[in-house]
């Protein structure tokens, strides 16, 4: 596993699969080991915005679930937060 540095946030270059899921009125990826991640705050925003211009959002995005992301780390004072950034929207 090859790790690139970028200021605060660490990419994992892998390739990974899992599925978009709204919890809790939270967005998250389901990996295919069954972790629960956070979906990346860039995707959240964006999401976001398409519920600006699209009716019913989250029912478009969960009727096509599957999804390639990058495992985001960004390391803050208080820790390392995991994140799951999509490849494609």
């Amino acid at each position: 596993m090859r790790k690139i540095k970028t200021n605060f946030l660490n990419f994992v270059n892998e390739s990974m699969k899992g599925e978009i899921t709204l919890k809790d009125d939270m967005w998250y990826v389901k990996a295919e080991d069954g972790e629960m991640i956070p979906l990346h705050y860039d995707d959240v925003e964006e999401i976001n915005d398409m519920a600006k211009h699209f009716d019913n959002i989250e029912a478009r995005i969960l009727s096509s679930p599957h999804v390639d992301y990058d495992l985001v780390e960004n390391k803050k004072m208080s820790g390392i937060s995991k994140y799951a950034k999509l490849k494609h929207f």
